[in-house]
């Protein structure tokens, strides 16, 4: 094959991949799950979790009530009915505070976050376990 032949056969070759990757479209958005609106004795919490390939991402807020206890909010983060980490808390005095982290999974993912909503840190309820989609 001479020089020019190659020089044309790869060129084929590169604009067939470039219209074959034109039709892969776009990544698929990561699966999310909401929690809340839970409200407690002293406050409120309510936000969204991403599911990522091993870990989560955890967004939204949580809220204290004035006049009252602080207001805790802390996750517990599972692989089927296993704890594998936590707890990672958040807390607010008389105000609101954004909450936005991610948590690291092992192999096999997060497949569940617990949600607890506390006053004063003292009065804990588990208000739901959140399951991956």
């Amino acid at each position: 094959m001479t020089l020019a032949k190659r020089v044309q056969a790869a060129v084929v070759v590169g604009a067939a991949a470039v219209a074959m990757a034109g039709l892969a479209g776009p990544a698929a958005a990561e699966p999310t799950s909401k929690f809340g609106r839970y409200t407690g004795s002293s406050g409120t919490t309510e936000g969204t979790i991403t599911w990522l390939n091993r870990a989560v991402n955890v967004k939204g807020y949580v809220s204290d009530f004035v006049g009252g206890p602080t207001t805790t909010v802390t996750f517990f983060f599972k692989q089927g009915d296993n704890v594998i980490s936590g707890p990672e808390s958040r807390y607010v005095d008389s105000d609101k505070r954004d909450i936005n982290f991610s948590e690291p999974g092992p192999v096999g993912g997060i497949t569940g976050v617990e949600v607890w909503l506390c006053n004063n840190s003292e009065s804990c309820v588990l208000e739901g376990t959140i399951k991956r989609p």
